[in-house]
């Protein structure tokens, strides 16, 4: 079912430029979400039926095909990359766990491989792990990680999850 247009809160200019600085720094691209900004307006009803939500965040894919999604939060869109859960691994101790990410374009995947900076990745479920190509289920979460500068394959990275990413944390900057 479509969920109406959300109306967004209105915030100081100094909140949104405190805001907008940790997403940055988070190796995220800023991008503003709409002319109007009280309103998130998607250009199309099939935009606003592919939404999802997670951790008080609103996301979806960039296209059918692609491996990002847009994240939507606070008059704000922000383009990350999606991993799956069976990328997911725990370390030799049990405090690390770590994703593989997936880039369909080399250079990105090469720049990303060797930026130390660390970033956001939105992890996604399949329907079916061992099907190929993998069929989108839900979003699980959104995290915090860093590039070990592993390369798994010649499509993926290995990063490792520094935190959980929760829409009323950024919200509290």
């Amino acid at each position: 079912m479509c969920r109406p247009e959300a109306k967004m809160a209105t915030q100081s200019r100094g909140s949104r430029a405190a805001e907008n600085h940790k997403l940055q720094r988070a190796g995220s691209t800023i991008y503003k979400a709409d002319k109007d900004s009280s309103v998130l307006r998607p250009r199309d009803e099939r935009a606003t039926c592919m939404s999802h939500h997670v951790d008080g965040f609103e996301l979806k894919f960039t296209s059918r095909t692609s491996w990002k999604a847009e994240l939507r939060f606070q008059n704000q869109k922000i383009v990350v990359p999606v991993t799956l859960t069976k990328g997911r691994r725990k370390g030799a101790s049990s405090q690390e766990v770590f994703l593989e990410v997936w880039y369909r374009n080399a250079d990105e995947l090469r720049s990303r491989a060797a930026d130390s900076n660390d970033f956001i990745v939105a992890l996604a479920k399949a329907k079916d792990d061992h099907a190929a190509p993998p069929v989108f289920d839900t979003f699980v979460g959104l995290f915090r990680v860093i590039p070990t500068g592993v390369l798994l394959s010649e499509t993926s990275i290995e990063t490792k999850i520094l935190e959980r990413v929760r829409a009323q944390e950024l919200a509290a900057v």
